[in-house]
């Protein structure tokens, strides 16, 4: 019972943390499908000739949404969601199964007071001081919610068969959210630990947002671009190390208990 109680534990960590981009990837891979000039989802469900089919790009050789690709998509337009759903209370409290009793699976009401979830990520990240890098207790369950949509939501843009302009525009649209909460919300207790965390994440929207842009300029502005992302970085480190330096590192008060 020990050894199947901790496989089962490690799983669950496994797959709400470490596991959730590439899975979410793999699924997504089962709907990219080369789609010829003029084809419907009305022309797939009518199921016309085979040669105005369309085909899995990972596997040429099967036709999309007939027969056997057709089962699959309909088993994971179920399954994934619910692998979603299921896996936010085990992300916000990093994997740990020992937090989220079965009962506590379909709380999902976070905004509600004493809400299960968010007094779960609140314990998990209070039971164990981690120095620098320890969370503040109050926007656990934000910091930890907001990395695990932008894990599924990444995979999912990245590997679409979306519009390039669409794809960079809704991969900017996450590095900012993700970046305005931490902006708004600090995550760790330590100011410092928090302010470059905070840098980081706008860098990566800094990126996405120049990806974005020069996906609907010509490429002759592309050098233009580079230059002002480079600009940008330098921009960023001198206020990052700036504040870094003028900062003072506030410890937080941690309770200590000696045996008599």
């Amino acid at each position: 019972l020990g050894f199947t109680e901790t496989l089962v534990t490690l799983s669950i960590s496994l797959l709400s943390v470490s596991l959730v981009v590439p899975l979410v990837k793999r699924c997504t891979v089962a709907f990219n499908c080369v789609w010829p000039q003029g084809k419907t989802w009305l022309d797939v469900l009518a199921k016309n000739k085979a040669e105005e089919k369309i085909w899995l790009i990972a596997a040429p050789s099967i036709v999309c949404f007939d027969g056997s690709h057709w089962q699959l998509c309909m088993f994971l337009l179920v399954a994934l969601p619910l692998y979603v759903f299921l896996g936010v209370p085990y992300a916000v409290v990093e994997g740990d199964a020992r937090y989220v009793p079965n009962k506590f699976l379909f709380k999902w009401k976070a905004w509600q007071e004493g809400n299960e979830w968010v007094a779960a990520a609140k314990r998990q990240s209070s039971a164990l001081h981690k120095g620098p890098l320890h969370m503040a207790p109050n926007y656990a369950f934000l910091t930890r919610f907001v990395e695990h949509v932008a894990k599924v939501l990444l995979p999912l843009i990245v590997v679409s068969d979306l519009q390039v302009r669409t794809r960079m525009v809704l991969i900017a649209s996450v590095g900012f959210a993700m970046w305005l909460s931490v902006a708004i919300c600090a995550p760790y207790l330590e100011r410092k630990t928090s302010v470059l965390t905070k840098w980081m994440k706008f860098f990566a929207f800094w990126a996405m947002l120049i990806g974005a842009i020069k996906a609907f300029t010509s490429e002759d502005t592309d050098m233009i671009f580079d230059g002002v992302l480079v600009a940008g970085v330098v921009v960023i480190f001198v206020c990052l190390t700036a504040q870094l330096c003028t900062m003072t590192a506030r410890k937080s008060p941690v309770a200590m208990f000696k045996a008599d």
